[in-house]
């Protein structure tokens, strides 16, 4: 079962408070590193992207790390992540809004 758009939403606001905070060392909010994983999982099957695509790839294996994951690293992947998805969520939503269905075709 896909993921509802309110799910989709919950997660972006998780991923944009472990980019602002993920770094702080004042801060005790920093979402756990397995919220951020389901949270990006959430977002990449809501929208489908495509997991061999060299940014997303990028971000899977950064959280798969064995190592573990490096908060830095994985701060410097999310930002543009969370943006596109942003995006991508306004446009669906602003769509859906006004009955359009044809998600591809924005002109």
């Amino acid at each position: 079962m896909l993921p509802t758009e309110r799910e989709v939403s919950v997660a972006l606001e998780l991923l944009e408070r472990f980019i602002t905070t993920a770094l702080s060392l004042e801060t005790q909010q920093i979402p756990e590193v397995d919220d951020v994983k389901f949270a990006v999982a959430t977002v990449i099957l809501y929208f489908g992207f495509n997991e061999e695509d060299y940014e997303i790839r990028n971000l899977i294996k950064t959280l798969e790390s064995r190592k573990g994951v490096s908060y830095s690293e994985l701060r410097s992947h999310l930002p543009n992540f969370v943006s596109h998805a942003r995006e991508l969520l306004y446009t669906r939503s602003s769509s859906a809004f006004y009955g359009e269905t044809s998600g591809d075709d924005l002109f």
